[in-house]
């Protein structure tokens, strides 16, 4: 018995080779500078893409769900970070971050308008109550320290004897 040869892998290769240049090639960067209060820049801050969403229409995506969602940057001793390979059919939302600063939303971000963005942090209190605080250090399975680690609570318990406590983040 004949058999034909199959060509349809072939070309379902070759369509998704094809797609992935072309994307690739359609993908965009999001520069910006992160400053002070007093408009002097920001080191080591990370830039974080939090969420995104569609620009036209809707998405039945949730706004973490996407690609481009934990994509990141640092910046440099300027203050500048650049984000690449983003979508050009999603806006963003940006976390920005690093210690001694209040963490900054920037919302509907549009990396198709080619504009640079600003974004400034605001100095942080410190804390007053030891009970507030929370210190440790984030390492590698090396045992190496994991620069411009995030960490987010998920859940602090207070006080065990009246049982106050708070959960999430404040």
């Amino acid at each position: 018995m004949y058999k034909r040869p199959c060509f349809l892998p072939v070309v379902a290769v070759y369509l998704l080779v094809c797609g992935a240049f072309s994307s690739a090639a359609d993908r965009l960067s999001l520069a910006g500078k992160v400053s002070d209060g007093n408009g002097n820049p920001v080191e080591h801050a990370t830039v974080l893409v939090y969420s995104a969403g569609v620009k036209k229409g809707y998405s039945l995506y949730c706004p973490t769900c996407y690609v481009d969602c934990g994509k990141h940057a640092v910046t440099d001793a300027t203050g500048t970070f650049t984000l690449k390979g983003l979508n050009p059919d999603l806006w963003f939302r940006l976390l920005v971050a690093v210690d001694g600063y209040e963490p900054t939303f920037v919302n509907k971000v549009d990396p198709s308008l080619g504009v640079p963005i600003g974004v400034t942090l605001l100095r942080r209190n410190a804390a007053s109550d030891p009970r507030r605080m929370f210190r440790g250090r984030i390492q590698d399975a090396r045992s190496l320290p994991v620069r411009d680690a995030i960490v987010k609570p998920l859940g602090i318990l207070l006080d065990e004897k009246t049982g106050n406590s708070i959960y999430g983040t404040f």
